[in-house]
């Protein structure tokens, strides 16, 4: 199921993130910001889980400790580059063109995830794992 979930929450991370992009070509309210910036998180948690459950799947087990670390640490790595990019990209392009950006690539991760997979676990709604 974690790829299953991986692909799900991650194009609910990506819709989650167009509201941003919503927001920022909008005049919304308050509530609306509080209203997206909570579904955002949500949606990121739900991610986070799936795609550190993924990790879990894709360690060696002789070797579990060693390839989770490194896995973990290139997400932080991503994670930390893209926030020190992520205001100088909205400051040379601006909000939309930021946000817009920022689910284009949601997107785009959520395809390479889909792929990564075998075509078989998500047609039959399981993971190869489980067969």
């Amino acid at each position: 199921m974690a790829a299953s979930a991986l692909v799900l929450f991650g194009v609910a991370q990506a819709v989650s993130v167009g509201g941003y992009l919503a927001l920022a070509l909008s005049d919304a309210g308050r509530l609306a910001t509080y209203t997206a910036c909570a579904t955002e998180h949500f949606a990121s948690g739900l991610g986070t889980a799936a795609l550190f459950t993924a990790m879990m799947d894709w360690a060696r087990p002789r070797h579990a400790a060693t390839d989770y670390t490194v896995q973990a640490s290139a997400v932080v790595i991503a994670t930390g580059t893209a926030s020190a990019v992520s205001g100088l990209l909205a400051d040379s392009i601006g909000y939309p063109g930021t946000f817009g950006a920022a689910t284009v690539l949601c997107l785009a991760a959520t395809g390479a995830a889909w792929f990564l997979f075998p075509r078989r676990g998500f047609a039959a709604g399981r993971d190869d794992a489980a067969q």
